[in-house]
């Protein structure tokens, strides 16, 4: 009498074979995750410092803050210099270091996929 289905080796090494391909796929996943927010954080950060540039080409001083520049009408558009500011893509909010002596602005997050700190970018 024959039996039919698997032994326990043959289910072993299929589970064992399975845990191999899952540990060298899901590290994979979650870096392109990563790096799709950090490249959304250098988009944003420079759509922000691009009207922080703008703004001071028309006023001859940096915004005080950050929040200016979705209330105050750019002077050659008519319409305000972001409709709002973006969120951070790590920390959720749109909370920045912005420096307005200098006009930097930074993300708060911590350090980067590559080690670098996102206060950096």
């Amino acid at each position: 009498m024959r039996r039919t289905g698997f032994t326990l080796i043959e289910v072993l090494i299929v589970i064992a074979v399975l845990a191999i391909l899952a540990a060298l796929v899901v590290p994979r996943l979650l870096a392109a995750g990563r790096e799709a927010r950090e490249g959304s954080l250098k988009a944003h950060l420079a759509e922000m410092r691009a009207m922080i540039d703008a703004y001071k080409q028309q006023h001859d001083a940096y915004p005080t803050s950050l929040e200016v520049l979705t209330k105050e009408q750019n002077k050659s558009t008519g319409k305000p210099y972001l409709s709002q500011i973006p969120p951070d893509p790590f920390t959720g909010s749109a909370d920045y270091n912005y420096d307005s002596k200098t006009g930097a602005v930074h993300s708060k997050a911590e350090d980067a996929h590559d080690g670098t700190a996102y206060k950096d970018y």
